[in-house]
């Protein structure tokens, strides 16, 4: 009698305590919170790259997913696959619902995504190439160590590049000084050495190669296969990216590529010409004794 009497009473309390405890899970004044869970370290991704991390939680609702930057990483909201388009850095975060028992919560991680000169594409001009061969707009702060180098100006696969082109950040004669048309050429592959670029190659522009830059950026000046004396074309485009970049001007005579006799080669400076209350810039060719040890060098990154 005295165990049945026990016995009564357990199931007794056991009754009221699932009472109470089914009372306070569902009083949606008091939820509980939803344990979700997910792993908070940093992932980094090279663009086209996808990466799948779950969240767990003790809610019923389901979890869903969302990107703080859509143009950098795109991200599944159901299954959380994320895929890097474009380099930047964007915020995944994991959300779950409230509910009559559970509370809403969220838990985030970053994605920093790297874009590399081999996927470059229109709308990249402006931005910054680093020494590891990675694409970078000019005020994003993702995490890179690399040294920042050159400038993209051009898109496409024309001027014997197989995807675009980009001017350095600095002239070769802060490291090598005064250089003649023949150094300028034979020098490439020294700065090639000390600024390697992971699928590209530094060399000398072609006049070619500038105009498609200066078009690549927005000029309206036509391209010339066959440039005159003192030919030049629009480069206001061009300018404020450099600007923008801290790209040094060419505000000197530059060397180029293309000879154009046994005895002299063309050359190209940026010059202001004023219309009216209007400015515009201008890459001015003009060619000079390829002797002469007095002009700069600007290398150029073709990849």
């Amino acid at each position: 009698m005295f165990m049945k009497k026990n016995m009564r009473f357990l199931c007794s309390a056991a009754l009221l305590l699932s009472l109470v405890l089914l009372t306070g899970c569902s009083n949606p004044d008091n939820p509980m919170s939803p344990m979700l869970k997910i792993d908070q370290s940093d992932v980094t991704l090279n663009v086209g790259e996808s990466f799948t991390r779950k969240a767990n939680t003790l809610s019923f609702s389901p979890v869903y997913y969302t990107s703080s930057d859509e143009s950098v990483a795109e991200v599944d909201p159901v299954t959380g696959e994320v895929t890097a388009v474009d380099g930047g850095v964007a915020v995944i975060t994991a959300m779950v619902d409230g509910d009559d028992m559970y509370a809403e919560g969220s838990m985030s991680y970053q994605v920093v995504c790297y874009k590399g000169v081999e996927y470059a594409a229109d709308g990249d001009q402006g931005r910054l190439v680093c020494q590891n061969g990675h694409i970078h707009k000019v005020d994003c702060d993702e995490a890179c160590d690399a040294k920042r180098v050159a400038m993209v100006a051009y898109v496409g696969d024309k001027s014997s590049c197989e995807n675009g082109l980009a001017i350095a950040l600095k002239d070769a004669n802060d490291d090598a000084g005064k250089m003649t048309w023949a150094d300028a050429l034979e020098y490439v592959s020294t700065w090639n050495d000390n600024y390697f670029v992971p699928n590209a190659e530094w060399r000398l522009p072609s006049t070619d190669d500038l105009q498609y830059m200066a078009i690549g950026c927005g000029s309206e000046t036509a391209y010339k296969e066959n440039l005159s004396f003192d030919s030049s074309m629009d480069i206001d485009g061009l300018y404020a990216n450099m600007l923008k970049a801290g790209v040094a001007p060419l505000d000197d005579l530059h060397w180029t590529s293309d000879g154009y006799d046994n005895s002299a080669a063309w050359e190209v400076k940026m010059t202001i010409k004023k219309y009216d209350a209007d400015a515009s810039v201008l890459l001015k060719f003009v060619f000079f004794g390829t002797n002469y040890d007095g002009d700069k060098t600007r290398y150029i990154l073709a990849f």
